[in-house]
């Protein structure tokens, strides 16, 4: 679960919809 921890910048969401580094949803890398 560590990938899955790691990608919840703030309140607590999953990766999915969390913006990463490039500025925008993540909703390809899963």
């Amino acid at each position: 679960m560590n990938d899955f921890s790691r990608h919840q910048p703030f309140n607590g969401l999953p990766r999915l919809f969390s913006p990463t580094p490039k500025g925008h949803c993540d909703l390809s890398d899963t």
